[in-house]
Protein backbone atom coordinates (compact mmCIF):
# COMPACT_ATOMS: atom_id res chain seq x y z
CA UNK A 1 0.00 0.00 0.00
CA UNK A 2 1.45 3.36 -1.02
CA UNK A 3 1.21 6.29 1.37
CA UNK A 4 0.74 9.64 -0.32
CA UNK A 5 3.03 12.48 0.69
CA UNK A 6 1.11 15.65 1.27
CA UNK A 7 1.90 18.29 -1.34
CA UNK A 8 2.69 20.94 1.28
CA UNK A 9 5.27 18.80 3.06
CA UNK A 10 8.98 19.89 2.59
CA UNK A 11 11.63 17.53 1.50
CA UNK A 12 14.03 16.92 4.38
CA UNK A 13 17.09 19.23 4.24
CA UNK A 14 18.15 22.89 5.04
CA UNK A 15 15.40 25.42 4.65
CA UNK A 16 16.19 28.28 2.23
CA UNK A 17 17.35 31.51 3.91
CA UNK A 18 14.60 33.96 4.46
CA UNK A 19 14.91 37.75 4.00
CA UNK A 20 15.78 38.36 7.69
CA UNK A 21 18.67 35.90 7.59
CA UNK A 22 20.02 37.48 4.39
CA UNK A 23 19.93 40.92 5.98
CA UNK A 24 21.98 39.58 8.91
CA UNK A 25 24.61 38.23 6.54
CA UNK A 26 24.84 41.57 4.74
CA UNK A 27 25.24 43.40 8.06
CA UNK A 28 27.95 40.96 9.13
CA UNK A 29 29.82 41.51 5.87
CA UNK A 30 29.48 45.29 6.23
CA UNK A 31 30.80 45.10 9.80
CA UNK A 32 33.75 43.06 8.60
CA UNK A 33 34.54 45.69 5.96
CA UNK A 34 34.30 48.48 8.54
CA UNK A 35 36.56 46.66 11.02
CA UNK A 36 39.12 45.91 8.30
CA UNK A 37 39.07 49.56 7.16
CA UNK A 38 39.45 50.85 10.68
CA UNK A 39 42.34 48.46 11.30
CA UNK A 40 44.01 49.66 8.09
CA UNK A 41 43.61 53.32 9.06
CA UNK A 42 44.95 52.56 12.54
CA UNK A 43 47.98 50.81 11.06
CA UNK A 44 48.54 53.73 8.72
CA UNK A 45 48.30 56.16 11.63
CA UNK A 46 50.69 54.10 13.74
CA UNK A 47 53.08 53.85 10.80
CA UNK A 48 53.02 57.64 10.28
CA UNK A 49 53.57 58.18 14.00
CA UNK A 50 56.47 55.72 13.99
CA UNK A 51 58.06 57.50 11.04
CA UNK A 52 57.66 60.87 12.76
CA UNK A 53 59.15 59.48 15.98
CA UNK A 54 62.14 58.06 14.12
CA UNK A 55 62.73 61.31 12.26
CA UNK A 56 62.60 63.19 15.54
CA UNK A 57 65.09 60.76 17.10
CA UNK A 58 67.50 61.26 14.20
CA UNK A 59 67.17 65.04 14.49
CA UNK A 60 67.75 65.09 18.25
CA UNK A 61 70.76 62.79 17.95
CA UNK A 62 72.33 64.95 15.24
CA UNK A 63 71.80 68.15 17.25
CA UNK A 64 73.24 66.57 20.41
CA UNK A 65 76.28 65.26 18.57
CA UNK A 66 76.95 68.67 17.04
CA UNK A 67 76.59 70.43 20.41
CA UNK A 68 78.99 68.01 22.12
CA UNK A 69 81.59 68.48 19.37
CA UNK A 70 81.36 72.28 19.56
CA UNK A 71 81.76 72.30 23.35
CA UNK A 72 84.78 69.99 23.09
CA UNK A 73 86.29 72.27 20.43
CA UNK A 74 85.92 75.33 22.70
CA UNK A 75 87.18 73.63 25.88
CA UNK A 76 90.31 72.27 24.16
CA UNK A 77 90.98 75.34 22.01
CA UNK A 78 93.98 76.41 24.10
CA UNK A 79 95.55 72.99 23.56
CA UNK A 80 94.89 72.77 19.83
CA UNK A 81 95.82 76.45 19.33
CA UNK A 82 98.74 77.20 21.69
CA UNK A 83 98.87 80.80 22.84
CA UNK A 84 95.07 81.18 22.78
CA UNK A 85 92.53 81.07 25.59
CA UNK A 86 89.92 78.32 25.73
CA UNK A 87 86.39 79.20 24.62
CA UNK A 88 86.68 80.03 20.93
CA UNK A 89 84.49 78.29 18.35
CA UNK A 90 84.99 77.76 14.62
CA UNK A 91 83.43 79.96 11.97
CA UNK A 92 80.52 78.34 10.12
CA UNK A 93 80.78 76.85 6.65
CA UNK A 94 79.36 79.80 4.72
CA UNK A 95 80.17 78.97 1.11
CA UNK A 96 81.88 75.57 0.82
CA UNK A 97 84.96 77.72 0.30
CA UNK A 98 86.83 76.90 3.49
CA UNK A 99 90.36 75.55 3.61
CA UNK A 100 89.15 71.98 3.05
CA UNK A 101 86.03 72.75 1.00
CA UNK A 102 82.49 71.88 2.00
CA UNK A 103 82.04 71.18 5.71
CA UNK A 104 85.10 73.17 6.78
CA UNK A 105 85.02 76.42 8.72
CA UNK A 106 85.74 79.69 6.98
CA UNK A 107 89.22 80.97 7.74
CA UNK A 108 87.72 84.27 8.84
CA UNK A 109 84.08 85.31 9.22
CA UNK A 110 83.08 88.95 9.23
CA UNK A 111 84.01 91.80 11.53
CA UNK A 112 85.17 91.39 15.13
CA UNK A 113 82.36 90.65 17.63
CA UNK A 114 79.70 90.51 14.87
CA UNK A 115 77.64 87.28 14.91
CA UNK A 116 77.52 84.97 11.89
CA UNK A 117 75.34 82.22 10.44
CA UNK A 118 76.03 79.33 8.09
CA UNK A 119 76.17 75.58 7.98
CA UNK A 120 77.76 73.47 10.70
CA UNK A 121 81.47 72.99 9.85
CA UNK A 122 81.24 69.25 10.35
CA UNK A 123 84.59 68.47 8.74
CA UNK A 124 86.44 70.95 11.00
CA UNK A 125 84.78 69.32 14.02
CA UNK A 126 85.83 65.83 12.90
CA UNK A 127 82.25 64.76 12.20
CA UNK A 128 80.41 63.27 9.23
CA UNK A 129 77.89 65.58 7.52
CA UNK A 130 75.25 65.37 10.24
CA UNK A 131 71.67 65.41 8.93
CA UNK A 132 68.29 65.85 10.55
CA UNK A 133 65.32 63.51 10.17
CA UNK A 134 64.40 65.20 6.88
CA UNK A 135 67.86 64.52 5.45
CA UNK A 136 69.02 68.15 5.68
CA UNK A 137 72.47 69.12 6.96
CA UNK A 138 72.60 71.21 10.13
CA UNK A 139 72.96 74.99 10.37
CA UNK A 140 74.88 76.95 13.00
CA UNK A 141 74.92 80.49 14.39
CA UNK A 142 77.89 81.82 16.34
CA UNK A 143 78.12 84.81 18.69
CA UNK A 144 80.58 87.36 17.38
CA UNK A 145 82.62 87.37 20.60
CA UNK A 146 83.26 83.61 20.27
CA UNK A 147 84.58 83.54 16.69
CA UNK A 148 88.09 82.17 16.44
CA UNK A 149 88.83 84.69 13.67
CA UNK A 150 88.70 87.59 14.16
CA UNK A 151 89.00 87.16 17.91
CA UNK A 152 87.41 89.37 20.56
CA UNK A 153 89.62 91.40 22.92
CA UNK A 154 89.21 89.20 26.03
CA UNK A 155 87.99 85.61 26.26
CA UNK A 156 87.09 84.62 29.81
CA UNK A 157 84.03 83.61 31.81
CA UNK A 158 82.70 87.18 31.67
CA UNK A 159 82.50 87.06 27.86
CA UNK A 160 78.75 87.12 27.22
CA UNK A 161 76.81 85.09 24.72
CA UNK A 162 74.87 87.13 22.16
CA UNK A 163 71.81 84.91 21.57
CA UNK A 164 68.47 84.73 23.37
CA UNK A 165 66.32 81.70 22.59
CA UNK A 166 62.59 81.86 23.17
CA UNK A 167 60.17 78.99 23.83
CA UNK A 168 57.15 78.19 21.62
CA UNK A 169 55.02 80.98 23.12
CA UNK A 170 57.61 83.58 22.13
CA UNK A 171 57.87 85.01 25.67
CA UNK A 172 59.51 82.28 27.77
CA UNK A 173 63.32 82.16 27.68
CA UNK A 174 65.11 78.93 26.84
CA UNK A 175 68.41 80.83 26.89
CA UNK A 176 68.75 84.34 28.37
CA UNK A 177 67.93 87.05 29.12
CA UNK A 178 70.86 87.44 31.56
CA UNK A 179 74.28 87.56 29.86
CA UNK A 180 75.47 84.45 31.72
CA UNK A 181 72.49 82.42 30.50
CA UNK A 182 72.44 83.59 26.89
CA UNK A 183 73.60 81.19 24.21
CA UNK A 184 77.05 81.51 22.68
CA UNK A 185 76.00 79.37 19.70
CA UNK A 186 72.88 77.65 18.36
CA UNK A 187 72.65 74.57 16.14
CA UNK A 188 69.60 74.27 13.86
CA UNK A 189 67.91 71.33 12.12
CA UNK A 190 65.97 72.96 9.25
CA UNK A 191 63.55 70.12 8.49
CA UNK A 192 61.53 69.88 5.27
CA UNK A 193 61.22 73.04 3.15
CA UNK A 194 58.14 75.15 3.78
CA UNK A 195 56.31 77.37 1.32
CA UNK A 196 58.61 79.93 -0.28
CA UNK A 197 61.89 78.16 0.53
CA UNK A 198 64.03 77.30 -2.49
CA UNK A 199 66.72 74.74 -1.78
CA UNK A 200 68.09 74.24 -5.24
CA UNK A 201 71.77 73.29 -5.37
CA UNK A 202 74.46 75.85 -6.11
CA UNK A 203 76.84 73.05 -7.04
CA UNK A 204 79.52 73.73 -4.41
CA UNK A 205 77.73 71.74 -1.71
CA UNK A 206 78.21 68.27 -3.15
CA UNK A 207 77.72 66.46 0.18
CA UNK A 208 74.79 68.37 1.69
CA UNK A 209 73.33 69.78 -1.50
CA UNK A 210 71.25 72.93 -1.57
CA UNK A 211 72.58 76.44 -1.04
CA UNK A 212 73.88 78.82 1.61
CA UNK A 213 70.91 81.19 1.89
CA UNK A 214 69.74 80.88 5.50
CA UNK A 215 66.18 82.04 4.76
CA UNK A 216 65.73 78.99 2.52
CA UNK A 217 66.26 76.74 5.54
CA UNK A 218 65.31 78.55 8.74
CA UNK A 219 61.79 79.74 9.56
CA UNK A 220 59.88 82.54 11.27
CA UNK A 221 57.40 82.26 14.16
CA UNK A 222 55.92 84.87 16.50
CA UNK A 223 57.68 87.47 14.32
CA UNK A 224 61.06 85.99 15.26
CA UNK A 225 63.12 85.10 12.18
CA UNK A 226 65.65 82.34 12.84
CA UNK A 227 67.56 83.24 9.67
CA UNK A 228 68.18 86.88 10.62
CA UNK A 229 70.98 88.21 12.84
CA UNK A 230 71.14 91.57 14.60
CA UNK A 231 73.88 93.67 12.98
CA UNK A 232 76.67 95.33 14.90
CA UNK A 233 79.39 94.30 17.32
CA UNK A 234 78.14 92.37 20.36
CA UNK A 235 74.50 92.92 19.30
CA UNK A 236 71.98 90.48 20.82
CA UNK A 237 69.90 88.30 18.45
CA UNK A 238 66.71 86.46 19.35
CA UNK A 239 65.75 83.01 18.03
CA UNK A 240 62.67 80.89 18.67
CA UNK A 241 62.17 77.18 19.38
CA UNK A 242 58.65 77.29 17.93
CA UNK A 243 55.95 74.64 17.84
CA UNK A 244 55.84 72.58 14.61
CA UNK A 245 53.31 73.81 12.03
CA UNK A 246 52.87 74.11 8.26
CA UNK A 247 54.91 77.31 8.33
CA UNK A 248 57.54 76.38 10.96
CA UNK A 249 59.54 73.21 11.50
CA UNK A 250 62.96 74.34 12.78
CA UNK A 251 64.46 72.34 15.63
CA UNK A 252 67.34 73.86 17.57
CA UNK A 253 69.77 73.23 20.40
CA UNK A 254 71.52 76.11 22.18
CA UNK A 255 74.95 76.13 23.81
CA UNK A 256 74.44 78.38 26.80
CA UNK A 257 77.24 80.43 28.31
CA UNK A 258 76.91 78.68 31.68
CA UNK A 259 77.02 75.22 30.05
CA UNK A 260 80.23 76.05 28.21
CA UNK A 261 82.02 77.76 31.07
CA UNK A 262 81.20 75.14 33.66
CA UNK A 263 83.65 72.96 31.72
CA UNK A 264 86.14 75.74 30.89
CA UNK A 265 86.21 77.13 34.45
CA UNK A 266 87.12 73.68 35.78
CA UNK A 267 89.98 73.57 33.31
CA UNK A 268 91.29 77.02 34.28
CA UNK A 269 90.89 76.30 38.01
CA UNK A 270 92.93 73.11 37.56
CA UNK A 271 95.72 75.05 35.81
CA UNK A 272 95.87 77.60 38.65
CA UNK A 273 95.71 74.83 41.27
CA UNK A 274 98.66 73.06 39.68
CA UNK A 275 100.46 70.18 41.34
CA UNK A 276 102.90 69.40 44.13
CA UNK A 277 105.16 67.30 41.90
CA UNK A 278 106.22 68.71 39.56
CA UNK A 279 105.60 71.95 41.40
CA UNK A 280 103.20 74.30 39.65
CA UNK A 281 100.47 76.75 40.57
CA UNK A 282 99.12 77.10 44.10
CA UNK A 283 100.06 73.54 44.99
CA UNK A 284 103.59 74.05 43.69
CA UNK A 285 103.98 77.17 45.80
CA UNK A 286 102.90 75.20 48.89
CA UNK A 287 105.39 72.41 48.17
CA UNK A 288 108.31 74.85 47.80
CA UNK A 289 107.76 76.69 51.11
CA UNK A 290 109.55 75.97 54.38
CA UNK A 291 107.43 75.59 56.41
CA UNK A 292 104.80 74.53 53.86
CA UNK A 293 102.06 77.11 53.45
CA UNK A 294 99.84 78.68 50.82
CA UNK A 295 100.38 82.25 49.59
CA UNK A 296 98.54 85.26 50.92
CA UNK A 297 95.93 86.91 48.72
CA UNK A 298 97.18 89.38 46.14
CA UNK A 299 97.23 93.14 45.68
CA UNK A 300 95.70 93.24 42.20
CA UNK A 301 99.03 93.32 40.43
CA UNK A 302 99.82 89.65 41.02
CA UNK A 303 101.81 89.90 44.27
CA UNK A 304 100.93 88.88 47.83
CA UNK A 305 99.91 91.22 50.60
CA UNK A 306 101.16 89.71 53.90
CA UNK A 307 98.24 88.95 56.17
CA UNK A 308 95.60 89.33 53.40
CA UNK A 309 93.30 86.31 53.42
CA UNK A 310 90.91 87.16 50.57
CA UNK A 311 91.29 88.97 47.28
CA UNK A 312 92.92 88.68 43.86
CA UNK A 313 95.15 85.76 42.96
CA UNK A 314 98.89 86.37 43.58
CA UNK A 315 99.75 84.92 40.17
CA UNK A 316 103.16 86.58 39.86
CA UNK A 317 104.33 84.70 42.95
CA UNK A 318 103.21 81.28 41.68
CA UNK A 319 105.29 78.78 39.70
CA UNK A 320 102.91 78.85 36.72
CA UNK A 321 103.89 77.73 33.25
CA UNK A 322 104.87 81.00 31.49
CA UNK A 323 102.73 80.29 28.44
CA UNK A 324 99.68 79.46 30.53
CA UNK A 325 100.21 82.52 32.75
CA UNK A 326 100.51 84.87 29.79
CA UNK A 327 97.35 83.54 28.11
CA UNK A 328 95.30 83.78 31.32
CA UNK A 329 96.65 87.22 32.18
CA UNK A 330 96.16 88.61 28.66
CA UNK A 331 92.52 87.44 28.66
CA UNK A 332 91.60 88.81 32.09
CA UNK A 333 91.32 85.50 33.94
CA UNK A 334 93.26 86.91 36.92
CA UNK A 335 90.93 89.91 37.28
CA UNK A 336 89.20 89.89 40.71
CA UNK A 337 85.73 89.76 39.10
CA UNK A 338 86.76 86.51 37.39
CA UNK A 339 89.05 84.72 39.87
CA UNK A 340 88.82 85.02 43.66
CA UNK A 341 91.38 83.57 46.08
CA UNK A 342 91.07 82.95 49.83
CA UNK A 343 93.51 81.47 52.34
CA UNK A 344 93.13 80.55 56.01
CA UNK A 345 95.01 82.71 58.58
CA UNK A 346 97.46 79.85 59.25
CA UNK A 347 97.85 79.37 55.45
CA UNK A 348 97.13 75.64 55.65
CA UNK A 349 93.98 75.89 53.52
CA UNK A 350 93.22 77.77 50.31
CA UNK A 351 90.33 78.11 47.88
CA UNK A 352 90.34 79.16 44.22
CA UNK A 353 86.98 80.25 42.79
CA UNK A 354 86.40 81.01 39.12
CA UNK A 355 83.25 83.09 38.71
CA UNK A 356 80.33 82.96 36.27
CA UNK A 357 79.42 80.19 36.84
CA UNK A 358 81.21 79.63 40.14
CA UNK A 359 83.65 76.71 40.14
CA UNK A 360 85.76 76.24 43.29
CA UNK A 361 88.80 74.14 44.14
CA UNK A 362 89.63 73.67 47.81
CA UNK A 363 93.09 72.73 49.08
CA UNK A 364 94.41 71.69 52.46
CA UNK A 365 98.03 70.88 53.32
CA UNK A 366 98.94 70.03 49.75
CA UNK A 367 95.83 67.97 48.99
CA UNK A 368 92.62 68.59 47.10
CA UNK A 369 89.68 68.38 49.50
CA UNK A 370 85.90 68.75 49.16
CA UNK A 371 84.72 72.33 49.39
CA UNK A 372 82.39 73.13 52.29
Amino acid sequence: MTTAIPSHAHVMGRAPAGPQRQRGQVLLLLLLVLVTGAAYLLMQSLSAASIATERDRITQQALAEAKAALIAYAVTYSETHPGSAPGYLPCPDMSAGGVSGEGSAEGSCGAKDVSVIGRLPWKTLGLPPLRDGAGECLWYTLSGAYKNNPKTNLMNSNTSGQFEVMGPNGTTYVAGPEPESRAVAVVFAPGMPIAGQARGSVGAATQCGGNYIAANYLDTDKEIDNSALSPGAKAVTRFIAGAPSRSFNDRLLAIRHDELFTAINKKVAAAIRGSVDPPSGIQGYYAQQVPKQYPWAGDGSGHQIPGETAGPLPYEDLPLDPGTKNVLQDNGWFDPDVTVYTVSPDRSRATITIQNPAVSVCLEKGKIVPCP
